[in-house]
């Protein structure tokens, strides 16, 4: 993290970098979630998982991946089902599954995993 936003600071300069900072620190989470749905384009997380290695997301099931990149992302049950035309019964179902293969109790710790994973690695350039 500190990395990346010395990185970015750097390349900004410091005015740039505080003036965007301070714009950054009052977007709400909906919002920055909205900006970053918009920005990625539809189905980013398909190409995401495309360019990753089977390595970072085993032993998963390619529809616990695409549902582990949507949790990733932030995106409710319903929403997953919405992407990916299942009902909100059946992704709970897959989240279900991804907590116990993963030895998680909680989305964030999906989410957490996610990052690490690079699920997020196509747009989360755009966030």
């Amino acid at each position: 993290y500190e990395a990346n936003v010395s990185a970015v600071r750097e390349a900004l300069g410091e005015e740039a970098w505080e003036a965007a900072w301070t714009e950054g620190y009052a977007v709400t989470l909906e919002e920055a979630v909205e900006l970053g749905r918009s920005v990625a384009g539809a189905h980013w997380w398909q190409s995401s998982l495309q360019q990753n290695s089977n390595e970072s997301v085993e032993p998963l099931t390619r529809r616990e991946q695409e549902v582990a990149a949507l949790v990733t992302a932030g995106l409710a049950n319903r929403e997953i089902a919405d992407e990916l035309v299942l009902s909100v019964r059946t992704v709970e179902g897959h989240v279900s599954n991804l907590l116990a293969k993963l030895g998680f109790q909680s989305r964030s710790q999906i989410a957490a995993w996610g990052v690490r994973a690079g699920l997020l690695d196509s747009g989360a350039r755009h966030f």
